[in-house]
């Protein structure tokens, strides 16, 4: 059993908020874009894509695993505790984790998208 303290609990949970809000916006930035590439060039002869690293999506993947992993764990021991803002706080952090990494492999996998190494 860990033994953490009430505080560290609230700011470990606002930290993994923040960290996965960025990534959350970070893929919703992406996601917006591809949509605007198709519907500026849909049409015409030149591909309306977006291109992504397959590198940088092996370490969005490694880092939004860690993030999530990391949320649980708070989520967990905040609920044993009965730590009601760590645990509200690190259920939602792990819910847009998992929304991050749902759509950058929608949109990964899409034909919006072109790999490049």
């Amino acid at each position: 059993m860990v033994n953490v303290g009430d505080a560290t609990l609230r700011l470990a949970s606002v930290v993994l908020l923040l960290a996965s809000s960025l990534a959350f916006l970070l893929v919703a930035e992406r996601a917006v874009a591809a949509l605007w590439q198709w519907y500026k060039f849909y049409g015409y002869p030149t591909k309306g894509i977006i291109t992504l690293s397959l590198r940088t999506a092996a370490t969005f993947t490694v880092t939004v695993t860690a993030l999530l992993v990391s949320a649980q764990f708070v989520t967990r021991v905040s609920k044993r505790r009965s730590e009601a803002p760590g645990y509200r706080l690190g259920k939602f952090a792990t819910l847009i984790t998992a929304g991050a990494f749902a759509l950058y492999w929608l949109v990964a996998l899409s034909p919006l998208n072109e790999w490049r190494n």
